[in-house]
């Protein structure tokens, strides 16, 4: 509840409502895909509570929150973490186009994963495009990467979501693992510890 995390949130708040998934998809994707909300739930977002399952694009809300106060809050280097998904380096490229247009200086960094990869355990203080392949199961890759024990971050981690991640771990059936990720994932959703861009058709 302190100024500092919501002044944290509020920043990547603007960031992830100035995205235009749905432009991402139509242009780069030729409209092969769909816009998701959270990572690793596109095989199970039919489980993911209905409200978490899409983010608003409003760069006029994102415009409106920087100026109130964030217009010189940072500059921002955005790396696209070239994993072999469609279009993820173009779509790394239009988002630094997005942040742009709302007045975040942002610089693309073209740089092998491998040279970064293991710099993203908690190290890498900015911002990437990281692609993976689906999962059964949420759980599965969000109990490796969302808690503050985990050996690789997506960028943030906190106590709350520890036990969270806990809870349904523990869970001894899938109604209840799917209720505890489903408050996991409103934790991370409604603090935008991650956002999330689209996921591919593939056969």
């Amino acid at each position: 509840n302190s100024p500092e995390w919501e002044d944290a949130r509020k920043v990547r708040e603007i960031l992830s409502i100035a995205i235009d998934r749905d432009l991402i998809i139509e242009t780069l994707l030729g409209g092969k895909g769909q816009a998701h909300s959270m990572s690793i739930w596109e095989n199970q977002v039919h489980r993911l509570d209905p409200d978490l399952r899409t983010v608003e694009h409003n760069p006029e809300r994102a415009k409106q929150l920087m100026e109130k106060g964030y217009e010189d809050a940072f500059s921002i280097t955005l790396t696209p973490s070239i994993r072999g998904v469609p279009a993820e380096a173009k779509a790394c490229e239009a988002i630094s186009e997005f942040w742009e247009e709302i007045g975040v200086d942002t610089r693309i960094q073209r740089v092998s994963y491998l040279s970064i990869g293991p710099n993203q355990a908690r190290a890498y203080n900015q911002a990437s495009c990281h692609g993976t392949d689906g999962r059964l199961d949420p759980l599965d890759l969000h109990s490796a990467i969302l808690g503050s024990a985990s050996g690789w971050t997506s960028g943030a981690d906190h106590p709350i979501l520890d036990d969270l991640i806990d809870d349904a771990l523990e869970a001894i059936n899938a109604e209840g693992r799917f209720s505890a990720m489903n408050a996991a994932a409103r934790f991370v959703y409604e603090n935008v510890m991650e956002t999330r861009l689209y996921s591919v058709n593939i056969l």
